[in-house]
């Protein structure tokens, strides 16, 4: 009884093929993988600073209602403003700059600002910054380029 080559041939052609696309794709997904979850580290490191940059300054507020943060403060806003810019959407962006007016003498500058606003704006914020940095999936897409490749800023927004 003599073997057919085709039944020979077969697995072997099959083995090699599925062993070389192996060797393609897994590097290629383990990076894309990779991306992704550095991107959420990053995010998160930024939630982690705006939330004590925020605690910092209620906290100081209720102390003293005339609390001016220094210059060392402001420094550290404007490196997370900046961070918030490049790693989230526009929707976030817009959530969190709505923040950053409140912070000052009376918590704002007209002076009428209250504690609860304050709360309630940061909260927000937060709440924006922190679904992205968690909720960064392989499903939504390459949309921002160097921003990375979750980020869900809305079609035809402009960056400011």
């Amino acid at each position: 009884m003599e073997v057919p080559t085709s039944s020979i041939i077969t697995p072997a052609l099959i083995g090699i093929v599925s062993t070389l696309i192996t060797l393609v794709l897994t590097p290629r997904l383990h990076h894309t993988f990779w991306g992704y979850q550095r991107m959420s580290e990053l995010r998160l490191g930024v939630f982690k600073q705006v939330n004590d940059l925020a605690a910092e300054f209620l906290n100081n507020y209720l102390n003293d209602q005339e609390y001016r943060p220094s210059d060392d403060f402001f420094r550290v806003m404007l490196v997370a403003t900046a961070n918030v810019k490049i790693l989230f959407s526009q929707r976030a962006v817009d959530r969190f700059t709505q923040v950053e007016p409140m912070i000052g003498p009376n918590l704002g500058p007209t002076g009428r600002g209250s504690v609860d606003a304050f709360v309630e704006t940061r909260d927000a914020a937060l709440r924006a910054l922190y679904s992205e940095a968690v909720a960064a999936t392989l499903f939504q897409g390459k949309q921002c380029g160097l921003r990375g490749p979750v980020c869900a800023a809305p079609a035809g927004s402009a960056r400011k």
